[in-house]
């Protein structure tokens, strides 16, 4: 659609309400329906996308720096913490305080975890693919059960 050219605050305000919008769980099509009933925008599909992208890449940026400022107080406060503990010589709370610290910062070789079956023997998936056609087919049975003849008459 040809329209006039909004302002920068305008597109900010626009790309801001779509934020929202992502954020409040509407799938693609329920925003589309609310730019085109519920707004004065008169956009095209093609500049609404342009919209929800960088609404996407705004809430992307924004969630990276929360992360980071999270990471930053974390490590602050765990050497807050270790300084507090080795005051008052309580240096089991410091070594525990120190492994933290060592784990935030990667310090240690990723942990290896296995899974066992039933008394730590192997995994058994032999006979799943029999186990799930029969859990299907007993689906199948009880949704043919509740359907009765004359639920049909549309």
């Amino acid at each position: 659609m040809a329209g006039k050219r909004i302002t920068r605050a305008e597109l900010t305000t626009r790309i801001e309400t779509v934020v929202t919008l992502v954020l409040s769980g509407l799938r693609y099509a329920e925003m589309w329906r609310f730019v085109t009933d519920k707004t004065d925008w008169l956009v095209s599909q093609r500049t609404f996308d342009r919209y929800l992208s960088k609404a996407n890449a705004s809430i992307e940026a924004s969630a990276e720096k929360d992360a980071d400022r999270q990471l930053s107080r974390t490590r602050l406060r765990l050497t807050d913490l270790y300084k507090k503990a080795i005051n008052i010589q309580d240096y089991k709370t410091a070594l525990a305080i120190l492994r933290e610290s060592n784990k935030l910062y990667g310090l240690y070789p990723p942990e290896k975890h296995e899974h066992t079956g039933a008394d730590g023997g192997p995994i058994e998936y032999a006979d799943a693919k029999e186990r799930l056609l029969g859990l299907l087919a007993k689906g199948a049975a009880l949704n043919a059960d509740t359907d009765s003849p004359g639920d049909n008459d549309g």
